[in-house]
């Protein structure tokens, strides 16, 4: 397809489909509510694209860098953000808006969000290994002492993820792997943590205030290192891996 007619289709909603997208000048183009499937996206430069609503299903970007795009209540499912010969590579979105975007069993190992707007998203089955999440923001401020956040990854791979200095109060990581991730310094009052594998996760002042950790692996958690964690949620069945970790010797 000619890329003025390809570009025209996605400008009025068209589905583009099975396409090598690999000599188009994304620079400032207007797409929002377009919709991609099973297409390839290799070395894209998406600056100042506005993809708002957009929808992708199957489709691979490789090695691809969104800087300033508008992706508010995009869409990604079944997608891919990783270079399988590059694995260490992962995709760049920086100071981008991507509010209420839904990305579902999505490969986004080692990605980095720098700088953006990630207020209302929603991550389900995706894969965040050592994914960095820089100066971003999941919130929206209401008046001078009203602060709301919204964010969620369920069923995620967060390992070795780096989430440090971020409001997440409130926020749902139900079911996901969190081992060794990064929170140092991150409020996660009130956030659903049920059955969350935080084996290693580093929660160095961390606030944990009514925090849900129930049926969560919580082992070597220091209540000591913490924030704070007033009203914190846990099972009796959890109770001797808090005690061993504060160095009590638990004679079962």
């Amino acid at each position: 397809m000619d890329t003025g007619v390809l570009l025209d289709t996605a400008a009025r909603g068209g589905v583009i489909a099975r396409a090598i997208l690999d000599t188009i000048d994304w620079q400032d183009q207007a797409l929002a509510d377009a919709a991609f499937e099973d297409c390839i996206f290799p070395t894209a430069r998406f600056a100042g694209t506005n993809f708002s609503g957009a929808r992708f299903t199957r489709c691979h970007f490789i090695t691809c860098r969104f800087s300033q795009a508008e992706l508010r209540d995009a869409s990604f499912q079944d997608c891919s953000f990783t270079d399988r010969g590059h694995p260490d590579a992962g995709a760049v979105f920086i100071t981008s808006e991507l509010k209420d975007a839904r990305f579902t069993q999505v490969e986004l190992a080692m990605a980095r969000f720098e700088r953006c707007d990630l207020f209302g998203i929603t991550m389900e089955r995706c894969n965040l290994l050592g994914t960095i999440f820089a100066k971003s923001d999941f919130s929206r401020v209401y008046g001078r002492k009203t602060i709301t956040t919204r964010a969620s990854f369920r069923a995620c791979n967060l390992a070795l993820s780096e989430l440090e200095n971020l409001r997440l109060a409130g926020a749902d990581f139900t079911g996901s792997r969190l081992r060794e991730a990064n929170f140092s310094g991150t409020d996660l009052c009130g956030a659903d943590l049920r059955d969350c594998d935080l084996y290693g996760a580093v929660l160095e002042q961390v606030k944990l205030d009514r925090a849900d950790l129930r049926g969560a692996d919580i082992t070597g958690l220091n209540l000591l290192r913490l924030a704070s964690f007033n009203q914190l949620k846990i099972e009796a069945s959890q109770q001797h891996l808090l005690l061993v970790a504060l160095g009590l010797d638990v004679d079962p």
